[in-house]
């Protein structure tokens, strides 16, 4: 099973480096820039970086069902390649360098395997559970980090659209209160990259609202193939989020969200 896996491992690794090298090329040229629900943005890019994902997966994977963020498509009963072809796209139209290919394959929705690259930066990170994860050809590992106050942390916001009120003033509270007990507190905008710099140690904790997918598959598969959790939680009523750490800050983390006063 794990050389099987590794091949899935090693395909969706050259399909994200051949997206990679697609949206790279396009990021210092005119986009066209179009919108779609909840105002989120994409570009031409973003489509055809879907499109060349798709073409390599079916060439080495044939069978295996594909779900992407700008087409779609539907989950198979047993393994799933979920694809976001920008994660970061707001980051690509501005000129930052914090985007990525993310293809991600799950095994009845549980993360199994993946590979994230992001061309700007120079990095690329693939794994699978049970076979470890590679930062640029390099194993690497979760930090080893156990106290909140010497962590750091990364999370994000959902489009400006896309939460009500009540979600919007529960976030300013959780990462006010998070910003003043650990290390520091980041946000890059995409979620496929927080998860692979929590896989590989440099963040010890990520949490977000429940996301898509397709912006988490690889990066979790690689969280916990380097030995970290990644798991949901509720906060509020009705707010349930994804968390990825490296395990050994969760719990104090979840005290921290779960005090009265955390919540509107």
């Amino acid at each position: 099973m794990d050389n099987d896996l590794l091949e899935l491992e090693n395909a969706a690794l050259d399909a994200a480096r051949a997206a990679a090298q697609l949206i790279l090329e396009g990021s210092t040229r005119i986009k066209q820039i179009s919108t779609k629900a909840h105002d989120e943005l994409f570009t031409e890019y973003d489509v055809r970086s879907e499109e060349l994902v798709r073409r390599e997966l079916s060439l080495r994977c044939p069978g295996i069902p594909v779900v992407g963020e700008e087409q779609g498509g539907e989950a198979g009963d047993d393994l799933t390649w979920y694809i976001d072809p920008i994660d970061g796209t707001i980051n690509y139209i501005a000129g930052h360098p914090f985007y990525a290919v993310s293809v991600g394959l799950a095994k009845r929705d549980a993360p199994l395997a993946g590979a994230v690259v992001a061309p700007a930066l120079g990095i690329e990170w693939s794994g699978r559970v049970g076979g470890g994860t590679r930062k640029n050809g390099k194993t690497c590992r979760i930090s080893t980090v156990n106290q909140l106050r010497d962590s750091v942390i990364t999370t994000g916001f959902p489009p400006r659209s896309g939460a009500s009120q009540a979600h919007s003033d529960l976030r300013a509270l959780q990462c006010g209160r998070v910003a003043c007990a650990v290390r520091d507190l980041r946000r890059c905008g995409s979620a496929a990259i927080d998860l692979c710099l929590v896989a590989d140690g440099t963040y010890e904790l990520y949490w977000m609202r429940k996301l898509s997918p397709w912006d988490v598959t690889a990066g979790a598969s690689m969280v916990l193939a380097s030995g970290g959790r990644w798991s949901e939680f509720e906060s509020g009523s009705s707010s349930a989020y994804n968390l990825a750490s490296n395990g050994a800050v969760e719990d104090e983390f979840l005290e921290l969200l779960g005090r009265p006063d955390s919540n509107p």
